[in-house]
């Protein structure tokens, strides 16, 4: 299994064209089922940079997400918290993907609190 940086799936996503989309693009489509390891904080990566340099709204963000972790390339470690994690996220106003799953969490049972001075956390949890 191969772990894949965020760099990787936003040169592939965004595919501007230059080398670096092309050789992520190019390793992506050989990849096997189960074969790329994507962990949530590439995920959360992945969103900061989309919103931050690319500027998607965050629905876009939530369905590009949706369709990466559905991809059978990619094992998902939590996969089920994951999933929840981007609905609460492309649900949840003003929530970062990050405190989106940290709401996952809760919901699904995994922590039974959460501590936290953010207020728009506080709110939702």
């Amino acid at each position: 299994m191969v772990a894949v940086d965020s760099n990787i799936l936003l040169r592939a996503h965004i595919g501007d064209g230059g080398k670096l989309a092309t050789k992520a693009e190019e390793f992506l489509s050989r990849a096997q089922p189960s074969s790329l390891l994507l962990d949530r904080l590439i995920l959360e990566e992945c969103s900061y940079v989309l919103k931050s340099m690319y500027g998607y709204e965050k629905q876009d963000i939530v369905y590009w997400m949706t369709s990466v972790i559905n991809d059978e390339r990619f094992y998902v470690p939590d996969r089920e918290i994951v999933g929840l994690t981007i609905d609460i996220f492309g649900q949840e106003q003003p929530l970062s993907f990050e405190d989106s799953w940290l709401v996952a969490l809760k919901k699904s049972g995994t922590v039974t609190s959460i501590k936290t001075f953010d207020e728009a956390l506080a709110k939702r949890i």
